[in-house]
């Protein structure tokens, strides 16, 4: 199996009770649409997940290990208290404050462009400036 999968060192390693979070994060009823792994068949290679998406009541989906690594960007587990999961609102705030941290980098113009000056000597136009 591991020569089958040579890339299988960049996957994330799935556990029972961790809690891991999209590539691109969505709302669900007011907090983060992450995904708490329930149970995991490595045999069968199916993951069974809770999270807030899922409606009370409702059976827990199953979804094949590969459709859950290609969903999931990393484990947040430590990031978050025991049996809970983070707010939206909450985590439109970190982002606010993430994207403040970056500087903008903004492309200044140092010179204007010179206009183009057109000069006859013969019957061709010669061009002097910059373009």
């Amino acid at each position: 199996m591991e020569n089958l999968l040579p890339w299988r060192h960049l996957m994330l390693d799935v556990k029972v009770g961790r809690t891991y979070r999209a590539k691109s994060p969505g709302y669900a009823k007011g907090f983060v649409n992450d995904r708490t792994v329930v149970w995991v068949d490595r045999a069968n290679r199916t993951v069974q997940y809770d999270g807030p998406a899922i409606a009370l009541g409702r059976t827990r989906p199953l979804i094949s290990l590969d459709a859950f690594l290609e969903w999931a960007k990393h484990d947040i587990t430590q990031q978050l208290p025991a049996g809970e999961y983070q707010q939206w609102g909450d985590y439109l705030v970190q982002l606010q404050n993430r994207r403040k941290e970056l500087k903008p980098c903004r492309a200044k113009r140092t010179k204007q462009p010179g206009k183009l000056t057109v000069e006859k000597t013969s019957a061709f136009v010669k061009h002097t400036g910059t373009v």
